[in-house]
């Protein structure tokens, strides 16, 4: 559940709820699920406060 200042994020019915210190860290980066022969997860892609990162390999 999201506490007062709270962003809450929500693609595809997912919900990622970030602080506000949080959220200015990711501003700028890219989340994405990677499933591999290793394992399975979330990768973050770029700088934070960098330009964004291309999303041509992402899953949509």
């Amino acid at each position: 559940m999201a506490s007062g200042g709270d962003e809450v994020v929500e693609k595809d019915g997912l919900k990622v709820f970030l602080d506000q210190k949080t959220s200015v860290s990711l501003s700028a980066m890219l989340m994405d699920f990677v499933e591999e022969k290793e394992g399975s997860g979330f990768v973050l892609k770029g700088q934070p406060g960098g330009p964004a990162p291309d999303c041509s390999g992402c899953k949509h």
